[in-house]
C-alpha cells in the first residue's frame, strides 16, 4: 500500500524512529538536495539502537549481561570477560593490542563508508581496561631517551595533568571515529567504594574508577548515563491453597536495576540541554540475566526509551 503524506508532514530521514514525522504548520518543506545533506526539522531523537550510552556499575553487577542482550552490537572486550554471559546476542572481540584495535576500528569505518555496516553499536567493555591498554603504548610514544625522558606511565608525562590529557584525547579519538562513522556507542566502566574524610569523619562513598576528566568527557558526550546494580529485595511468596494463591513466607531475591542520571550534571558544556533525549527518570527493574527469560535488559531499556520518545512526540503533535 502506497504511503501518503499530509501537507503538515514529511517523510522522516533515514535512521529516525518513526515512519512519518509531524512538523509544525509554519515549517517550510525541506528540499531534496538539502535533505540529502542531512537537514531535518521537527523532533527527531536518535533511535534506541543509536543512543550514546555511558553505563556504570560495580563489578559483577550485570553490565556485561545488559550490553550482550542487543543484536547487531560489537563488544570491544578489553578485559576478556564478555564470554561469560549466557544467551548473549552481541558479537565480541578480545582487544589485546593497539594494532588490533586500529584494525577493527578501520574495518568498522570502511563498512559504514560502503553503506554496509554489520553493526549498529560498538561497546567499550570496559573503558578502564581500555585505558590500561593505551597507557604503556602512549608512554613509549612520548618517551625521548635523548632528553632523558623514559616513561612507564603516560600520566607521569609533563606537569599540570599533561599526561592525563594525552591519555584522554587518544582514548576519545577512537570513540569519535566510531561515532562519526554513524554507529551508536556504549562506554562501560566500574564503580568502586572509596573512603574519604569529610568534616573530620571518615565515610564510604561510591565513585567511578575513571579519572574525573575522562569520566566528565564520556558523561558530557553521551545521550544517557545509567547505573546498573544488583540489590537484595525481600519479597513475599505465595502458594496455591484451595485453588487460590495465598501469601506465605518472605524470601530474599537478587534483583537488577537500572538508574538514570541527569547528563546536565556532568558539565556546563551540555548547555543545560539533554541533547533531545526524552526525560528518563527513576529506576527500572531489569530481567534476571541468569534466568531463562527471552527478554533481555536491553529489551527492557529499549521499550522504556521508545515509550518516552512517543510521549514527547504525542505532546508535540497534539
Amino acid at each position: 500500500m502506497e504511503s501518503t503524506v499530509t501537507p503538515n508532514q514529511q517523510p522522516s530521514p533515514p535512521g529516525t524512529t518513526n515512519a512519518v514525522q509531524q512538523i509544525r504548520p509554519n515549517s517550510a518543506p525541506i528540499s531534496a538536495d538539502y535533505a540529502a545533506l542531512g537537514v531535518t526539522s521537527g523532533y527527531c531523537p536518535p533511535s534506541a539502537k543509536k543512543v550514546r550510552l555511558y553505563l556504570l556499575g560495580p563489578s559483577g553487577g550485570g553490565k556485561s549481561s545488559f550490553i550482550a542482550g542487543q543484536a547487531r552490537t560489537l563488544i570491544l572486550d578489553f578485559d576478556d570477560g564478555a564470554n561469560s554471559v549466557p544467551n548473549g546476542l552481541a558479537h565480541r572481540i578480545h582487544i589485546n593490542s593497539i594494532d588490533k584495535l586500529e584494525v577493527v576500528i578501520t574495518k568498522l569505518e570502511a563498512d559504514a563508508k560502503a553503506g554496509k555496516p554489520q553493526y549498529d553499536r560498538v561497546v567499550w567493555d570496559t573503558f578502564d581496561w581500555y585505558l590500561d591498554l593505551l597507557n604503556p603504548y602512549l608512554a613509549v610514544k612520548h618517551s625521548d631517551a635523548a632528553k632523558g625522558i623514559i616513561l612507564e606511565d603516560i600520566t607521569d608525562y609533563g606537569s599540570k595533568g599533561a599526561g592525563w590529557s594525552i591519555l584522554r584525547i587518544a582514548a576519545w579519538n577512537y570513540v569519535l571515529r566510531v561515532e562519526h562513522a554513524g554507529y551508536g556507542w556504549t562506554c562501560v566502566s566500574h564503580l568502586t567504594e572509596k573512603t574519604i574524610t569529610e568534616n573530620y569523619k571518615e565515610k564510604t562513598v561510591i565513585r567511578p574508577v575513571l579519572s574525573a576528566s575522562i569520566h566528565q568527557q564520556i558523561g558530557r558526550s553521551c545521550h544517557i548515563v545509567a547505573n546498573i546494580y544488583p540489590m537484595i529485595v525481600r519479597e513475599q511468596q505465595t502458594r496455591l491453597v484451595g485453588g487460590k494463591q495465598v501469601p506465605c513466607e518472605f524470601k530474599e531475591l537478587i534483583k537488577y536495576f537500572m538508574v538514570f542520571q541527569n547528563t546536565e550534571n556532568f558539565s556546563s558544556m551540555n548547555g543545560g540541554k539533554a541533547r533531545g533525549i526524552p526525560p528518563l527518570q527513576g529506576k527500572i527493574l531489569l530481567p534476571d540475566p541468569y534466568s531463562d527469560s527471552v527478554t533481555s535488559g536491553w529489551d527492557t531499556f529499549e521499550k522504556i526509551y521508545s515509550e518516552a520518545v512517543e510521549r514527547v512526540r504525542a505532546k508535540l503533535v497534539s
